[in-house]
């Protein structure tokens, strides 16, 4: 998809290509009660983080989640993080993903929002 933001349309795909690399890489989402809060709670309880940690998931996510609005992919972005939330465990002090889970969500957000980048 082609994206509708003009001249400064580059900068936000990148943002939330970097963004979502560092949710995933560094503080992955966690996932309680359906909210971006309740899933950055838990990611930073499994990985021993702080309230800047958490703070920064919560940012750094809801910019995803603006990006994506902004560029008409909000159920896309829904079914991505509904997937994340569901399937991420404590493994070893990392929240993660249960391997092979929203691949194909991913894959559709990823395809709308026109990132450039993996999440």
């Amino acid at each position: 998809m082609n994206s509708t933001l003009g001249a400064w349309g580059k900068a936000p795909r990148r943002a939330l290509a970097s963004l979502a690399v560092a949710l995933v890489a560094s503080l992955s989402l966690a996932g309680c009660g359906g909210s971006i809060g309740g899933y950055c709670y838990e990611a930073k309880n499994c990985e021993g983080g702080n309230d800047f940690d958490e703070e920064a998931c919560n940012l750094s996510v809801s910019e995803i989640q603006d990006l994506a609005d902004l560029q008409n992919c909000s159920s896309e972005f829904d079914a991505w993080f509904d997937c994340v939330e569901s399937n991420s465990r404590c493994n070893d002090d990392r929240y993660q993903v249960d391997e092979g889970a929203c691949g194909a969500e991913e894959e559709q957000l990823y395809n709308c929002a026109d990132v450039g980048g993996n999440f």
